[in-house]
């Protein structure tokens, strides 16, 4: 590891962050994918390698049943508002599009649990605090332009399919 530049070595901790990977998986998965976290992070699951990265599945229940709308099975905007202000962050703050990013939500303000689910174990995250704690870690992948554009073109998606759809963004 001491032949790698600072990049990526952050770039190793990221993926390590994400799936709890070792040094070795991590480096080895991100060399394939050309040093994108994003694609090692395929790599990493096409090759069915298994990470450290204890989530608790009944934890992340629970924390979905937090947020989750009381008439509708999923977490729509008051529910987000509610993790905004856990979170201590406004609405408008761009790391909600990283988390939403990671959690490949289909809808703007409004999770399935099946995302939520996912991004969260995606995140390696089954708690506020843990969510809270990731905050500077996701507002810091958008420094890297990849993962800038990645989000941008998913946010993006969400307003065109607004336009196209015919209804009215606020």
């Amino acid at each position: 590891m001491n032949r790698l530049n600072r990049q990526q070595k952050d770039k190793i901790t990221q993926f390590r962050s994400i799936v709890g990977a070792s040094d070795k998986q991590a480096i080895d998965c991100l060399k394939q994918a050309g040093w994108s976290v994003e694609g090692g992070i395929e790599v990493f699951y096409s090759m069915g390698m298994r990470g450290t990265a204890v989530v608790d599945s009944r934890s992340i229940e629970q924390f979905y049943k937090k947020y989750k709308d009381p008439h509708q099975d999923m977490i729509l905007a008051e529910g987000i508002g509610k993790l905004c202000e856990d979170l201590e962050v406004e609405p408008s703050d761009i790391v909600l599009l990283v988390i939403s990013y990671h959690m490949n939500a289909n809808i703007m303000c409004e999770y399935t649990k099946d995302e939520w689910t996912t991004g969260l174990t995606r995140m390696a995250v089954d708690s506020i605090d843990k969510l809270k704690a990731k905050l500077s870690e996701l507002r810091t992948e958008l420094r890297d332009p990849k993962r800038f554009q990645d989000v941008y073109n998913f946010a993006f998606s969400w307003a065109r399919e607004v336009s196209e759809g015919g209804a009215q963004a606020w």
